[in-house]
């Protein structure tokens, strides 16, 4: 399962967030933060995988989207534009390193 859709909650105060995490005065957060965030996200990973197998065993389906159909719908409705405005050319910047070029 990918939660990839959950920013949405997360942006609204993602740069007040992140400024009060940079305590080293060099603009990134701690490195301790980062490792903790991905094991935090591999735990999900793998509860999410969990959680869909047994779901699965009992008769549920899950359907799974064409990422690339959608990140072209988002592209098409000007929505990476409208987000790239909003967080600004750096922070589009560093989220970009992780995602590959967005719109």
């Amino acid at each position: 399962m990918d939660n990839s859709h959950n920013h949405s909650t997360w942006r609204t105060s993602a740069r007040s967030k992140f400024n009060c995490l940079t305590v080293l005065g060099n603009g990134s957060p701690p490195k301790h933060l980062n490792a903790g965030a991905l094991k935090q996200r591999q735990d999900v990973i793998q509860l999410n995988a969990s959680l869909q197998k047994t779901l699965e065993g009992r008769g549920l389906a899950f359907n799974t989207a064409d990422a690339n159909a959608f990140r072209q719908a988002l592209k098409s409705a000007h929505f990476y534009t409208e987000q790239k405005q909003f967080f600004g050319d750096e922070e589009w910047a560093l989220m970009e390193k992780y995602t590959g070029k967005l719109g």
